[in-house]
């Protein structure tokens, strides 16, 4: 073999799984970008999400986690993808979209990149400069950043619109990957902190977001059609534990498929459009 074949050969094993996937060769390429002279629309869309009768129960999840002196500690966390419902039966941070709009109708992208911070006692998706949470809006062909903010061993697996897996050893040491496939990535350790979990959606246009405490949300600047609108909610009952085949420790929780409801709605140029609202069945 020549040196330089050679070479090459060794980098590619060294890579590992931290390598970037080949892309297969129908693999869709990034939205085109909008134009910053694109002009708004005026009509806009809103509604509110309730949940009705008694809010759903999860109770607090239970785990072994290592300490940076190498320790073993007892740890309590929240448990993950657990609605909040008010006492009005309000459902806060619900995803809400559009779906069929035209990208090239949209209006201009008005997210701030995400962040994934991988930190074992907080949610770990942070758009722009928010507070963190667990669901994060990313156009599609953008990269996101992923860092540790912990002196431990982190690796964060993606599923879904997304398939690797990112080790990070050091605390404050960004690596970022690009998301090109539309659709939810569902993120989650792969060093078995079970109880992680995050979800980025994948959008072609930004007519994305989240319910707020009251349950209610809006869309501005649609573009004139008929759409559905999706509120998406994910799954807090456990499907099954996965386990180390080592150790034998739950090395991550998979749930249920997310919940769904959908409503048709038509949009006309300059319309302010409510739509009833949308009811999850306990």
């Amino acid at each position: 073999m020549r040196p330089t074949h050679r070479a090459l050969v060794l980098a590619f094993i060294a890579a590992g799984c931290d390598a970037p996937p080949p892309q297969p060769a129908d693999a869709p390429s990034p939205a085109a970008p909008h134009s910053a002279l694109h002009t708004p629309h005026s009509a806009s869309v809103a509604g509110r999400v309730v949940w009705p009768g008694p809010a759903p129960q999860a109770g607090p999840i239970r785990g072994l986690s290592r300490r940076p002196d190498g320790s073993i500690g007892l740890l309590t966390r929240p448990p993950p993808n657990l609605p909040a419902v008010g006492p009005d039966g309000a459902v806060g941070g619900a995803v809400v979209y559009l779906r069929g709009i035209d990208p090239a109708a949209a209006r201009t992208w008005d997210y701030p990149p995400v962040t994934v911070e991988l930190h074992d006692e907080r949610p770990i998706v942070r758009q722009g400069d928010a507070p963190p949470g667990d669901v994060g809006f990313v156009r599609r062909g953008a990269e996101v950043t992923i860092v540790s903010r912990q002196p431990i061993f982190h690796s964060l697996r993606a599923r879904g619109a997304a398939f690797w897996t990112l080790t990070l050893p050091d605390p404050d040491r960004p690596r970022t990957r690009r998301l090109d496939r539309p659709g939810v990535v569902d993120l989650s350790s792969g060093v078995t902190y079970f109880w992680m979990h995050g979800y980025l959606w994948v959008c072609d246009h930004p007519y994305f977001t989240r319910t707020d405490p009251a349950g209610r949300w809006a869309l501005a600047g649609v573009p004139p059609g008929e759409y559905d609108v999706v509120v998406w909610l994910p799954n807090w009952d456990l499907e099954r534990r996965e386990r180390d085949p080592e150790t034998g420790g739950v090395a991550r929780y998979v749930y249920r498929p997310p919940l769904e409801v959908t409503q048709r709605v038509v949009v006309r140029t300059g319309q302010a459009v409510t739509v009833e609202d949308t009811r999850f069945s306990p």
